[in-house]
């Protein structure tokens, strides 16, 4: 009797330690999935607008894609399957490891993620998102390339000293909901901003195309944005500071 009683105590405590070890492992599994595949990733449509739109993925199950609108992989993407994310060094692994297969979040606010590559930086938008996917213009008349690289495009709503406030490139002051997209940053050191003006004129023969490029002084962008927001192309630094801005806005006459 004593036998079976003490066989039966044996296999409570192995069962109670095989409950306890799965337990262990379920936490532990959760614990890496939530690490490794966060929401700050999975649950947006990221979307970075350039003159061929990119779609980066970062799937719940691990899978990763990066590619344009024309349908081919952005850089060297199609190298790479799937990730995983430190939450920690708040940096992404691609896999398969190759050269160029790390990439840092540097920043996730309301639909914003900033993302640096080996490259470059490149802010993304939630596409789903309509208060913040607004699409930028058509950069196809760009003839010196002015915004060649720029990391994302947004509405300068005001300036204070060496601080700026930002909203998606779509805000209008009288559309409440925006109140939650207002972002403070920093103004690096040695700034510079422009402003870039496109002329659309028709004429007997079609449409034409002229524009202008100057620079900006501190003042003429404090006047300006006393009068509205602005729209323009952003130049972050390894810093999260705006180095330059250029300021875009688009002119077209009545036809006469």
């Amino acid at each position: 009797m004593k036998k079976i009683v003490a066989v039966i105590g044996l296999l409570s405590f192995l069962l109670l330690i095989g409950c306890e070890a799965e337990t262990d492992n379920a936490m532990s599994e959760k614990t890496n999935t939530e690490k490794n595949y966060p929401e700050c990733l999975t649950k947006h449509d990221w979307i970075h607008y350039a003159n061929c739109e990119e779609t980066i993925s970062f799937g719940e199950d691990g899978s990763y894609c990066y590619y344009c609108a024309c349908g081919n992989s952005v850089g060297n993407s199609d190298l790479f399957n799937s990730y995983q994310y430190d939450e920690d060094s708040e940096e992404i692994t691609l896999y398969p490891e190759e050269e160029g297969n790390k990439i840092k979040v540097l920043r996730y606010e309301k639909s914003r993620l900033l993302l640096e590559f080996d490259d470059g930086i490149k802010e993304f938008v939630d596409r789903s998102d309509e208060l913040a996917s607004e699409n930028p213009p058509d950069l196809t008349y760009n003839p010196e390339d002015y915004v060649y690289g720029f990391h994302s495009y947004i509405a300068v709503v005001e300036r204070n000293g060496n601080t700026l406030i930002t909203a998606p490139s779509g805000y209008h002051s009288d559309v409440s909901e925006y109140k939650e997209y207002l972002m403070e940053e920093k103004l690096s050191e040695h700034h510079t901003f422009y402003q870039w003006t496109i002329r659309r004129v028709q004429t007997d023969d079609g449409e034409e195309f002229g524009d202008t490029c100057k620079e900006l002084s501190d003042e003429q962008v404090t006047e300006m944005l006393e009068d509205g927001p602005a729209v323009g192309y952003i130049w972050y630094n390894n810093g999260l500071e705006i180095d330059k801005i250029v300021f875009f806005d688009s002119e077209i006459p009545e036809q006469e």
